[in-house]
């Protein structure tokens, strides 16, 4: 048998052989950087031949974080993994999760080093580690993430290297490497700085526990993201000015704080904004992953050190900094996860913690781990390390998910990772909230009127008004009702949310009540509401207010829009069987005559057949006798004065009724409805991030603009 140093050279099937059904196996890898690619897959191959002949074959899986494709889902094709922690990304065991076929432990990653030490996950039986280089005497250097490797090191029993020749030996120097000792004998952390180093470049293990060496040649899987959206750039700008407020009002000291960041592309895209910015000073890092970012920054020299677990990088970007380690090296350290996660350090250095949620409720609770309670998406990660210790805990996410079906901001969380007291600040595209010296209720109307999305922001203020006194005001009859409403109707919105929210005294409810009048005159007197208008072309079409027979008509009219229709009138591409679902119809063709006004715009051809060719809402408003405006036409009718005309209608009937303030929002990209606005006199204003046009129509007393 060969042998490397005095370790037997292995095959991948050999290592598989001798690792048993039932075993609880620790890999590398901290994403799919510097993660076991060779024996995951002859651990597969087994699973698949053991299964196969009538026995069972699965494992205990621990890792430092999620893995990327080479070992999460390599495994779980083979249905192999029986029980699986801290962390995932893969969708192939995510669904295996959620069908209860294998047991998953969400937990802060940097508990995982303690736990395994005190034996609450059992007797760790094997550790496959990649490695750039093991030596005679047990000092084993690791590739591109650190992680629980050094943990899983000490404690396995059996210890298989992955010399991985396609990594690179000089990232190793990165590496800066000590493992606490138990409690109560753990001294404090040295570091008063990202960059100081505190332990060795290697773990050194007693040989005798190394069972052999598995020789491969395989870089990481690349880590790329999408371009930055405008939701995503929006998010920046808003956090990006927050923290220049925060530097002038000296609430951040001049030379700034470490940050942290978590993985994507919003998170790429603030540290991008924090670079351009003139205001933001050149910083520091202290996170777990190291992104493409920060890379870049630190080129540019914005980013003057990094402190991480894990280079998360394409392969053109990390052999970059493989070509140019005389430089990155000295500003980048690669520690252990419980190290780069460690509450202590990260409240000693002060970090600004900036990480991403998947719902938020109106008083600061964050769900970062499950859809609608109950479905795990990936866990949590190393945000709760971090937020719960930073000098500012930073949230952000998008207000709106599924084309606006979605609310991410929601009356109450169906499940919560970071509670109230870890929450300082969230930030969706709409906007900031500061939740620092809040009560409660002055929380939930910053959310509100800050960060949800303006569909949904008329719900969420009477959920607030209506339930009832308390210091933290819920109403438990109906504070889930939103996930309800999706999981029956694929929406959130509820059909009927003012009959559940009526105005508590009508008779002296005030000018807010104008929208409303004029609806209901719509709806019951719908023969007055009839207009006949020709267009710029001679074609007369007839604009009335919806009905709920017009629901196969409207069915119609969603099939012939294009996509570019449906992005510009929804902001985002809603599925066709979406949009013509039977319960979302039925909705929109009985509209509430306490809060909407709806018009169509129909034509009869010479064969007699009539077809919807478009449509136009007016929603009211909390604002005083104020509604917003939303039009959509037909794609071949487009460009023909149909815009202009309903537009038009829609706010003769609002006048009529006592409305003076017409607004909407409109795309930059959406020319015609821009030039319609104009042309009846609307006010344009661009959002600071130029994702969306503000438009205002101010009605002057006696007659409509």
């Amino acid at each position: 048998m060969m042998a490397y140093h005095g370790f037997p050279v292995l095959q991948p099937d050999d290592v598989a052989e001798r690792i048993p059904h039932g075993a609880l196996v620790g890999f590398s890898g901290f994403t799919p950087a510097g993660v076991a690619k060779a024996v995951p897959a002859a651990l597969a191959r087994r699973a698949r031949a053991m299964q196969a002949a009538g026995h069972p074959y699965q494992l205990r899986v621990l890792t430092g974080a999620s893995t990327g494709t080479k070992l999460d889902d390599v495994l779980a094709d083979a249905k192999a993994i029986s029980w699986r922690a801290p962390y995932q990304s893969s969708a192939r065991l995510r669904d295996q999760i959620n069908a209860g076929e294998v047991n998953f432990v969400d937990m802060h990653l940097s508990h995982v080093p303690q736990y395994l030490m005190f034996g609450f996950f059992g007797k760790l039986d094997y550790a496959v580690i990649e490695a750039t280089e093991v030596t005679p005497d047990g000092r084993v250097y690791l590739s591109t993430s650190i992680g629980a490797s050094p943990a899983f090191l000490h404690e396995a029993d059996n210890v298989v290297i992955e010399l991985n020749r396609a990594q690179s030996r000089q990232v190793s120097e990165m590496a800066d490497i000590v493992v606490p000792k138990s409690p109560p004998y753990r001294p404090a952390l040295d570091l008063d700085h990202p960059l100081q180093r505190i332990g060795k470049p290697y773990v050194r293990i007693d040989p005798e526990r190394v069972i052999g060496v598995v020789e491969t040649d395989e870089p990481d899987e690349s880590v790329e993201f999408p371009p930055v959206d405008p939701i995503g750039q929006s998010i920046a700008n808003h956090v990006v000015e927050f923290l220049v407020g925060e530097v002038s009002k000296g609430r951040v000291p001049r030379d700034f704080l470490r940050l942290q960041s978590g993985v994507g592309n919003v998170a790429n895209a603030v540290l991008r904004a924090m670079g351009e910015h003139p205001d933001i000073p050149n910083f520091t890092m202290y996170t777990e992953v190291f992104q493409a970012s920060a890379l870049e920054l630190m080129r540019r020299g914005r980013l003057t050190g990094a402190s991480t677990t894990a280079l998360v990088l394409s392969r053109a970007e990390l052999r970059e900094l493989v070509e140019h380690i005389a430089f990155f090296s000295p500003r980048i350290v690669l520690r252990p996860q419980d190290i780069s996660n460690n509450p202590a350090a990260v409240r000693q250095l002060g970090v600004i913690a900036m990480n991403t949620a998947l719902e938020v409720d109106i008083f600061g609770h964050v769900n970062s781990t499950h859809v609608c309670g109950g479905q795990i998406m990936n866990g949590i990660g190393g945000s709760g390390d971090f937020a719960r210790n930073a000098y500012l805990s930073i949230f952000m996410c998008p207000s709106s998910a599924k084309g606006g079906a979605v609310s991410t901001i929601v009356p109450m969380c169906t499940h919560v990772d970071h509670s109230e007291h870890s929450v300082k600040v969230l930030v969706t595209e709409h906007g900031l909230a500061d939740l620092r010296g809040l009560a409660p209720r002055q929380r939930a109307l910053a959310i509100i009127n800050q960060c949800a999305h303006p569909a949904y922001r008329d719900y969420l203020r009477r959920y607030l008004r209506e339930a009832g006194p308390g210091h933290i005001q819920h109403d438990l009859r109906h504070c889930f009702e939103l996930h309800q409403n999706y999981l029956r109707q694929g929406t959130m919105l509820p059909a009927d949310t003012t009959a559940r929210f009526p105005e508590s005294n009508p008779a002296t409810a005030g000018p807010h009540l104008a929208i409303a009048n004029a609806c209901e005159q719509v709806v019951t007197r719908p023969m007055e509401c009839r207009h006949r208008r020709q267009l710029d072309d001679g074609t007369l079409v007839v604009l009335r207010p919806i009905r709920p027979d017009d629901e196969a008509m409207m069915v119609g009219f969603h099939q012939s829009l294009s996509q570019e229709t449906v992005q510009r009138r929804y902001f985002g591409l809603i599925r066709l069987d979406h949009r013509v679902r039977h319960e979302r119809l039925t909705r929109i063709c009985t509209p509430d005559p306490a809060r909407e006004l709806v018009l169509i715009a129909e034509h009869r051809d010479d064969q007699g057949s009539t077809e919807i060719l478009g449509v136009a809402r007016l929603n009211r408003t909390d604002a005083p006798d104020a509604g917003e405006f939303a039009v959509v036409v037909r794609d071949a009718w487009q460009g023909r004065g149909l815009g202009t005309t309903l537009l038009e209608t829609l706010v003769e009937i609002a006048f009529r009724e006592g409305v003076r303030r017409v607004v909407g929002t409109v795309l930059p990209e959406n020319s015609r409805m821009l030039a319609v606005c104009r042309r009846l006199g609307f006010r344009l204003t661009c959002d600071a991030s130029g994702g969306e046009v503000r438009t205002t129509l101010d009605l002057a007393v006696g007659k409509a603009a």
